[in-house]
């Protein structure tokens, strides 16, 4: 065992309590639980039939998810809630409306579009293909 170092002035504290209190910190330093840091995070989670069948009850459209991503997967899209759409944004969409043309990818224009309309809130979506 370790000696400890002795004071030149003698202490108020009879040494025997301080190895006491040395013992209680220790054990109480390996008694210490980690703690993890970490940030809680909705993911809101569909499949596509689902989401064809809301958008067709939204924007009065049909709309292909697999034609969309051009892929059989799923997709996972950060939609969050913007102020106002671009310019292109709104075009794209308001062709959608008229026409039911949609260029590739505009699955998370459609999400944000639902967002900014408080149908669905922001976040992460995951939707599963086939």
């Amino acid at each position: 065992m370790r000696k400890l170092l002795k004071p030149k002035a003698k202490s108020s504290i009879p040494d025997k309590v301080i190895r006491k209190a040395v013992r209680t910190v220790k054990r109480e330093r390996i008694k210490a639980k980690p703690k993890l840091v970490f940030k809680t995070e909705s993911v809101h989670i569909t499949d596509y039939i689902s989401l064809e069948q809301f958008f067709l009850e939204v924007f009065n459209q049909d709309f292909n998810y697999f034609a969309d991503q051009e892929s059989d997967k799923g997709a996972t899209i950060t939609v969050n809630k913007p102020d106002r759409l671009s310019e292109g944004e709104i075009d794209t969409l308001v062709k959608f409306r008229a026409t039911g043309e949609l260029p590739t990818y505009s699955l998370r224009l459609l999400l944000e579009e639902c967002c900014m309309r408080d149908l669905i809130p922001a976040g992460k979506y995951v939707v599963f293909g086939d």
